[in-house]
Parts: structure tokens; C-alpha cells; sequence
């Protein structure tokens, strides 16, 4: 074997084969390396000078022995070819303190190793109660909220402990090593997670390598109960807005059955509501009257009046009854069932009333409930000219105004309080106003919209004939218009 000196590492040689089978430094123990000189003693220990001291080998072992200044040399740094060794054994190197010699039997073996141990833990401010100092390998178990802790070690060394440095780390944290500051003997960890971790501290003096073996514990942190974990709020949470979700469905499930069943009861007034009006429309007086004028064409054998009248009659009964099966008509489809109805109502009291209906331009189109109107026009008729024979007129006329729909019924008659007296005295109950005023407070829960209803007097001013104004405010009914 052959110790080659290369730079700053020494390697072995094998003459056999000619190929380097080792490699010492540092890492391995060696005490620097800057080696100058090698000397094989008579024990086949190998002894060599360096710019840190004296280092000892044994190739059996393959362990280094390392001697400075804490073991006693004067000085330190050898130098290179300052070095001589003679015959019975005696070596001598040369460096900046002058020349030191020594036989390797009286060297001193000087153990630079020193037991080191874990002298205290303290957990949150407080000392954690335990035997120290802890043993090698031992386990400390630490609750969830006792994560954050300080570990003091020490080294017992009585000789050079002023000399001596230390490193740490915790793995399952970081693997990299800290080595302390100042001589410092504490490391401090915080804010821990569950789990296991080990704790190891190494030794050694300054400008040494490393002594490898290591003192080392284990810390396991608990883990918190359950209803303090952060998958237990997670889950809460999870639930909570489940719960929430559940909650929220069930009232729109609850919210579309009281809905269903509200429209189902406004549907069901609707129709009643549709109902009433047809009857109210199918007046049997007016129909009664009617046939009978026309019956009087034909005794008088006008048979082209009586002839017009009739088809007059039966197209009105069959726009009725078509309008009454629509939701919404037009109002070009409502003024031509009003002109029919007043042309008829002319028929049963002749010379009494003349009329007009109107329709300014752009509301042919609009869309409104069937058999609106014809309520107020047969009012009209059928109270506003009591007592008077001639010169009475009805207006009807459909304006827009501000998108909205104005439908208005306007006569010269008697006006509304004169017309009351007289239903009150004859007796007479007209339904047709309290199932319009039905009807409208079912068209505006079914479709959300706002419907108007004014009454007033058309002429106040002429306290003989101040007449009646009925005016209907109401929106545009058109598919793309409405608000349902």
C-alpha cells in the first residue's frame, strides 16, 4: 500500500493494480487538508503533519486521531519538508513555532470526542417535565398546542469546553445542518405541524471536522381532536352549506307549490271571472230587445233591414264568444265587437244616442283582454239617457300614452250620481262594474302589472247632463311587452 499525498487530500495506491482504493479528508475525519508529510511508525499507524496540527491513522481501522493545541502542541502549523524521523522512531516537524518531537509510544491518546446530551426541553415558556438529560434515541410526546419548544444541549467537556462548537437540525423539518452561534447551546423550532420529527446535535472543536457520531431524540406532535382539526371545520363547513342548500331548495320547492297553487286559484278566478263577463255580455233584456226590433222589420216587411240586423246579431255572438276563448285581442278585434254591439243597441232605442270610437294611430296592434270594454259601453247605454229623447252621443276612443294603453268611455247622459238614484229606485243591480273591478284585480296578480280604473264626470260644469267619463289605463299586452 501506498499513501500518496494529491493537493489537499491524501489517496491510497495499490501497487497490484495500480489504481487508487481510497480517498481520506475532512469528511472522513482527517484533521485538515493540507497534509504535508507522512510517517509510518512501527505499528503501521500512519502520522502526518498538517497546517491544523497532527493527525494519527490507523489503516486497520481506518480512523483518524487528531492532536492541536488543545492536546497540548505548542503551535499548530507544520510546514512542508520540515520533517525528519530517525532511527529508533523519533519523529520531528518543523512548522511556525519551531520544531516539536515525539516517539509514537509516548504520544498521549487524546479523546476529542465528548458526551453530549439533551439537557432540557422548554415547551411554551415552560420547562417540559421530563428525566433529563433525555436518552439517545429517546421519545418526547408533545400535544398539538405545545408545537413550539426550545431543546438545550451541551457537550460534557472539562478540558476545552470554551473550544468546543455545535451543530443541529430536525429532520422531517429540514435536513440541512445549523450550526450554532457564539458557543450558543439552543435551538428553537415554532409553529411544529402534527407529526414525527428527529432532533440531532453534533460536536466538535473549531477548525475540527466533524465528529459524526451524533446524539439524537425523537419529538412526535399529537395531532388535535377532531372538532379542532381543519378538516373537521372543512366538513362543518361542507355540511353546513349542504344544510343551507337543503334549506334554500325546500323553500323553492315550498315557494313553487304556494305559487302553483295561487296561480291555480287566480286561474280558477279568471275563469269565473271570464265567465261573468259573458253573461253580463249575453244580457238577456238586450237580446230579448233586440230580436223583438228586429221581429218589427219583418212585420212591416222590411225584410233588408230585418235581414241586416240579423247578421248584424249573429256576428256579434259569434265575435263574443271567439274573443271570450283568446287570452288577449287586439284592439282593432275590440272596437269591431263594440261598433256591432252599438249598432244593435242603436236598433233597440232609435233616435236616442249617437256614438263614435276612435283609435289613434299605432294601437291597432296593441293587445289587450278580451271583453274589456263592452261593460262601460252597455252602462252607458243602459243608464246615461234615462228621461232624455234625443241628442245623446257615446264616445269610445283608444289612445297611448307613455307606452301605456288608454281605453276611454266618454257620454253626455245623466252622470253617475242621477244614475244611481235611479238603479236605486227601480230596483235594478248592474253587475257589470263589480265584475270588471273583479277582473282587473285578477289580471294584475296573474300578470304583475298595474291597472287603472277611473270615474269621474265628463262635463261638471252642466249640472243637467254632466255625464260620464270612464278611463282604463293599462299596459301593452303583447307577447314581447308584457311582464308576466
Amino acid at each position: 500500500m501506498i499513501l500518496q499525498i494529491v493537493l489537499k487530500f491524501c489517496h491510497v495506491l495499490s501497487p497490484a493494480t495500480e489504481k487508487f482504493t481510497a480517498h481520506y479528508s475532512t469528511k472522513e475525519g482527517l484533521i485538515d487538508n493540507s497534509v504535508n508529510v507522512i510517517y509510518e511508525d512501527h505499528r503501521g499507524c500512519l502520522w502526518m503533519s498538517t497546517w491544523k496540527g497532527i493527525a494519527r491513522f490507523n489503516p486497520g481501522t481506518g480512523k483518524f486521531n487528531n492532536y492541536g493545541t488543545i492536546n497540548g502542541l505548542p503551535f499548530k502549523e507544520f510546514n512542508t519538508n520540515a520533517s525528519f524521523m530517525d532511527e529508533d522512531g523519533t519523529i520531528y516537524f518543523g512548522g511556525e513555532g519551531g520544531v516539536i518531537a515525539f516517539h509514537p509510544d509516548s504520544f498521549v491518546n487524546f479523546e476529542t470526542r465528548a458526551a453530549l446530551g439533551i439537557e432540557s426541553i422548554t415547551v411554551n415558556g415552560g420547562l417540559k417535565e421530563l428525566d433529563y438529560p433525555l436518552r439517545n434515541g429517546q421519545l418526547v410526546t408533545l400535544p398539538h398546542d405545545q408545537n413550539t419548544f426550545i431543546i438545550s444541549f451541551s457537550g460534557f467537556d472539562f478540558r476545552h469546553a470554551e473550544d468546543r462548537i455545535y451543530r443541529y437540525r430536525l429532520k422531517g423539518v429540514k435536513d440541512d445542518w445549523i450550526q450554532s452561534q457564539n458557543g450558543d447551546r439552543k435551538a428553537e423550532f415554532s409553529g411544529l405541524k402534527p407529526g414525527e420529527y428527529v432532533f440531532e446535535v453534533q460536536s466538535t472543536y473549531k477548525d475540527w471536522p466533524w465528529i459524526l457520531d451524533e446524539t439524537s431524540i425523537s419529538i412526535k406532535i399529537s395531532s388535535p381532536p377532531l372538532y379542532q382539526q381543519k378538516f373537521f371545520f372543512i366538513m362543518l363547513a361542507g355540511v353546513a352549506v349542504l344544510a343551507l342548500i337543503t334549506v334554500v331548495l325546500l323553500s323553492m320547492r315550498n315557494f313553487s307549490i304556494r305559487k302553483e297553487v295561487e296561480i291555480s286559484r287566480l286561474e280558477k278566478e279568471a275563469n269565473q271571472s271570464n265567465m261573468n263577463f259573458l253573461k253580463s255580455q249575453m244580457n238577456p233584456h238586450f237580446y230579448f230587445n233586440t230580436l223583438n226590433a228586429i221581429n218589427s222589420f219583418v212585420l212591416q216587411n222590411d225584410a233588408r233591414a230585418a235581414n241586416k240586423f240579423l247578421t248584424m246579431f249573429a256576428k256579434l255572438m259569434r265575435e263574443i264568444l271567439e274573443n271570450s276563448q283568446n287570452e288577449f285581442i287586439s284592439v282593432a278585434e275590440e272596437r269591431a265587437v263594440l261598433e256591432k254591439y252599438l249598432q244593435l243597441q242603436q236598433l233597440r232605442f232609435p233616435g236616442i244616442f249617437d256614438f263614435t270610437i276612435e283609435a289613434e294611430e299605432g294601437v291597432a296592434d296593441m293587445k289587450i283582454p278580451p271583453m274589456l270594454m263592452q261593460p262601460f259601453v252597455e252602462n252607458s247605454v243602459e243608464y246615461a239617457f234615462t228621461g232624455n229623447k234625443a241628442d245623446g252621443f257615446i264616445r269610445v276612443m283608444f289612445r297611448k300614452s307613455n307606452g301605456l294603453l288608454i281605453c276611454e268611455v266618454t257620454d253626455n247622459g245623466i252622470g253617475i250620481d242621477k244614475s244611481q238614484e235611479i238603479k236605486v229606485k227601480t230596483n235594478r243591480k248592474s253587475t257589470a262594474l263589480i265584475n270588471i273591478a273583479k277582473r282587473i284585480e285578477v289580471l294584475q296578480k296573474i300578470y304583475h302589472v298595474k291597472i287603472d280604473l277611473i270615474i269621474s264626470s265628463a262635463f261638471s260644469d252642466n249640472t243637467e247632463n254632466p255625464g260620464t267619463r270612464i278611463s282604463l289605463i293599462l299596459p301593452d299586452f303583447s307577447p314581447n311587452k308584457t311582464v308576466v
